[in-house]
C-alpha cells in the first residue's frame, strides 16, 4: 500500500478517536451540570416543604400550649369543686343524722347549721 495512503487513514483514524474522546466528555460535564441542576432543584423543592411543615409546627405548637394552660387551668378548677363537694357532703351527712336523733327539735338545727352565704 502506498504510505501517502497509510498516513491519511492514520490522521483520519486519529481524527476519529479524538472526536469520540471529546463527545464522550461533552456527555459526562453535560451530565455533571444536569445533576447539578437536578440536586439544586431538589433542595429548593425540600427548603419549601420544609418551610411550609415548620409553619405548621409552630401553630401546632401554640395550639398545645394553650391547651395545657387550659387544661391546668381545669384541675384547679376541679379541685376546688371537689373541696367544696366534700365539705357540702359532711354538712348534709352531719344534718341528716341530726334530723334522726330523737330528742333533736328544729331550733336546735338550726343553731347547728347557721345560715352562711348563698344559702
Amino acid at each position: 500500500m502506498n504510505p501517502v495512503v497509510l498516513v491519511v487513514v492514520a490522521v483520519l483514524g486519529a481524527i476519529g478517536g479524538v472526536g469520540g474522546i471529546v463527545a464522550l466528555l461533552t456527555v459526562r460535564a453535560t451530565r455533571a451540570k444536569i445533576m447539578a441542576d437536578t440536586g439544586s432543584t431538589v433542595a429548593t423543592s425540600v427548603r419549601v416543604l420544609l418551610g411550609g411543615a415548620e409553619e405548621l409546627v409552630e401553630g401546632l405548637k401554640r395550639e398545645l400550649n394553650e391547651a395545657r394552660a387550659l387544661a391546668s387551668e381545669s384541675r384547679a378548677d376541679l379541685a376546688s369543686v371537689r373541696r367544696e363537694c366534700y365539705v357540702l357532703e359532711r354538712r348534709v351527712r352531719r344534718l341528716v343524722e341530726m334530723i334522726h336523733e330523737p330528742d333533736m327539735d328544729l331550733d336546735q338545727l338550726r343553731a347547728m347549721f347557721p345560715r352562711q352565704n348563698g344559702d
